[in-house]
């Protein structure tokens, strides 16, 4: 179970962006050849090969990225039905469903920051270079596409931050409701579906996924 509180940055580590290999500023232009033994080509054509691959694989990961928000919305969905209905045992399964789906998610922007980070390096641009001004610079074949996942990306996101704060305050009521109930039975006090702060007691930290705005 998420809530709006205990959304976290999921930062990507500093790992290193893809490059073109190294030897090719060490040969002269007539001589660069394929691995794989193809003609010579120039280093201006063994740069936009590499740039059209680093796109396809920044595109690839946005859609990666796009599928387990769909997901993570699903769960969330679902997990809303069951606090409805008060259905505490599946409420309580939801939440290591929720875990999991909130870690593939992180490894999904992970993928992704660093096929955009690539992609920034090949244009001469820094590495924290956002979508709004890396797109513009793209090849025109690109752009609309890009541009059009990002856009889905950042709307999906928006709609799985929501179920999330809604799914939050609806367990917090439940809990303070149950709360009542014990009090007025004159039990100890005990929380034993949240933390003290009102968090659930699991490593879930999905919510503030922020994504870039290609706006």
């Amino acid at each position: 179970m998420i809530g709006a509180r205990q959304i976290c940055e999921l930062d990507c580590p500093a790992e290193p962006p893809l490059e073109l290999n190294r030897l090719d500023a060490l040969l002269p232009e007539t001589l660069v050849h394929n691995e794989n033994g193809a003609p010579p080509q120039t280093r201006a054509g063994s740069r936009e090969l590499s740039m059209t691959e680093s796109l396809e694989n920044l595109v690839e990961s946005l859609r990666e990225e796009l599928k387990n928000y769909g997901e993570m919305l699903a769960l969330l969905d679902r997990q809303q039905e069951y606090l409805l209905t008060r259905a505490a045992s599946e409420v309580s399964n939801s939440i290591s469903r929720v875990e999991a789906q909130g870690a593939a998610i992180h490894e999904a922007r992970q993928r992704r920051e660093i096929r955009r980070r690539a992609v920034a390096k090949m244009l001469s641009q820094a590495e924290e270079t956002s979508f709004a001004e890396l797109i513009p610079l793209l090849p025109m074949d690109y752009q609309p596409l890009l541009k059009a996942l990002v856009d889905e990306n950042n709307e999906l996101l928006f709609r799985v931050r929501r179920r999330a704060a809604q799914n939050h305050l609806m367990l917090k009521r439940s809990v303070e409701l149950m709360q009542q109930v014990l009090n007025s039975l004159g039990l100890p006090k005990q929380s034993p579906t949240c933390s003290n702060r009102g968090k659930l007691p699991t490593r879930v930290r999905v919510a503030r996924l922020q994504h870039e705005e290609a706006n």
